[in-house]
């Protein structure tokens, strides 16, 4: 009878682990996500946008079916979601998958719509080989249409999917101005970051510097970039009458030029400081330097070398302001040289330092090799980051450097921060969680010397004391069960 007993028991395990896997087959869409972002799950308003579309969407990928190994993981991910957003809306999304590499008219369709054929590298049996592929796609939304050319170069694929489609079924493109004029970051030095926000908005360059250019009334943002120079008056006032009339203003700015060489000179005023301390926020002549910080990479004489930077301040997850809703989803972001702000009423803390960073003032020796140990007594949280969004919607980023291609092609998720203000002072909110959807590592939290030897000692001590336990705890049973036979 035992025998029959495991006999079903094990018949039934192997029934059960057939009808689990026919399930998992017959129903695709179940399955369970346990990132912290959720990455792997279409966010609520992706899950929306697809489901209003009120016509067909188009989408032609472009694939070559043998991809490298090392492409094939974002070639399922981008099939997964297609297929996802089918599956929400199957009559207003239809995709068809092309091998150009099978057709030279189709090859020449891909080439002239703007997807260019990769070249990969491999080493396949001890050989170093080179081979051309495409991985791209077209969508097509009633008499528009946008090329997506590199779908590897793309990041977040949800959100340059779902951001695209919305800006072509929108009715009208909402305008971002950006300003120049006044020594701003080069349009070459942000290139990254203009593509994706080419993708939402009307990008219009006005030089603030021309008296007779007058701000667009139609545009809800102004985006203004590490300007270097002390604007006129007419830019000021310019400038203060937009923020009168509850209209976003984003700036990002320095108080220090760092050149190649580490060597740092103060930025004087810009002429906007007024209108930042009438609405809470001040800007400090400060740097600061954080144990929670990234690895740069240095050339010194015998060569380069890596070490952690506390100029390069990574920002950790419960340092976002949460009631904020444009960075209560981010988990990671690198400041370069950044300074910290002085908040007040109606402001608030949009992001801040660690509480083990402190500040050195303009005559700071930068160099890595430089940064010498400072007593608890200096470490201090800095605000990095702030915003008024009672009086008027302003924010304001102590730091210009982070958004510049140079450091967001190491990591994307700078991006998210930006783009996320922008949204939120432009009135469309529907795309931030789906940005902030990113795998990120967890940061280790940097401990206090004193609190590392307490955590050394008490693991050193465990494993002999736990053995300890455990013979007593033996010898004690087996000492009861000898009792039982005395």
């Amino acid at each position: 009878m035992k025998r029959i007993l495991v006999y079903l028991t094990n018949i039934n395990l192997i029934i059960s682990i057939i009808v689990i896997n026919l399930i998992v087959i017959a129903f695709p869409q179940f399955k369970l996500d346990l990132t912290k972002n959720k990455i792997h799950t279409l966010s609520p308003s992706t899950k929306k946008i697809i489901k209003d579309l009120d016509d067909v969407v188009n989408v032609k990928v472009y694939l070559t079916q043998q991809l490298p190994p090392e492409v094939e993981p974002l070639s399922q991910s981008l099939k997964t979601i297609l297929k996802e957003f089918s599956g929400l809306n199957s009559s207003n999304f239809v995709v068809k998958y092309i091998d150009p590499s099978k057709d030279d008219d189709i090859k020449t369709e891909a080439i002239r719509a703007g997807i260019q054929p990769l070249q990969f590298s491999s080493v396949k049996g001890d050989k170093f080989e080179i081979s051309n592929g495409f991985f791209g796609l077209t969508l097509n939304y009633a008499d528009q249409k946008e090329t997506l050319p590199v779908a590897s170069d793309i990041g977040n694929i949800e959100y340059f999917l779902v951001s695209t489609i919305k800006k072509m079924a929108s009715k009208q493109v909402p305008t971002l101005l950006l300003s120049s004029g006044y020594g701003e970051i080069d349009s070459s030095e942000i290139q990254i970051l203009t593509k994706y926000l080419s993708q939402i908005y009307q990008l219009e360059t006005v030089d603030l510097s021309d008296t007779e250019n007058q701000l667009n009334d139609s545009a809800t943002t102004l985006l203004m970039l590490g300007p270097k120079e002390e604007l006129n008056q007419e830019a000021i006032e310019k400038i203060t009458k937009w923020v009168e009339q509850k209209k976003g203003f984003i700036l990002l700015t320095d108080k220090f030029d760092i050149n190649t060489n580490l060597q740092s000179s103060l930025i004087e005023n810009i002429g906007i400081e007024n209108l930042l301390n009438k609405n809470g926020i001040k800007l400090e002549n400060k740097l600061v330097l954080d144990e929670s910080s990234s690895i740069a990479n240095f050339q010194g004489p015998t060569g380069p070398f890596l070490t952690r930077y506390p100029y390069w301040i990574k920002i950790l997850p419960e340092n976002f302001n949460a009631d904020i809703p444009a960075v209560s989803g981010l988990n990671s972001l690198l400041l370069y040289w950044a300074s910290p702000l002085t908040v007040s009423s109606p402001a608030q803390s949009l992001f801040t330092s660690s509480q083990y960073s402190w500040l050195v003032d303009e005559n700071a020796d930068l160099s890595p090799a430089k940064q010498e140990k400072i007593s608890d007594s200096e470490l201090k949280v800095s605000t990095l980051a702030a915003v008024n969004l009672k009086d008027a919607k302003i924010a304001v980023i102590g730091d210009t450097d982070f958004i510049k291609d140079q450091f967001i092609t190491n990591d994307q998720s700078n991006l998210a921060v930006l783009m996320n203000l922008i949204d939120y002072f432009s009135s469309d909110e529907s795309l931030l969680s789906i940005r902030s959807k990113t795998l990120d590592p967890a940061p280790i939290i940097p401990l206090k010397d004193e609190f590392k030897q307490l955590i050394k000692w008490v693991n050193i001590a465990i494993p002999p004391i736990s053995l300890i336990i455990v013979f007593f705890l033996s010898s004690f049973i087996r000492h009861q069960r000898n009792k039982k036979f005395v």
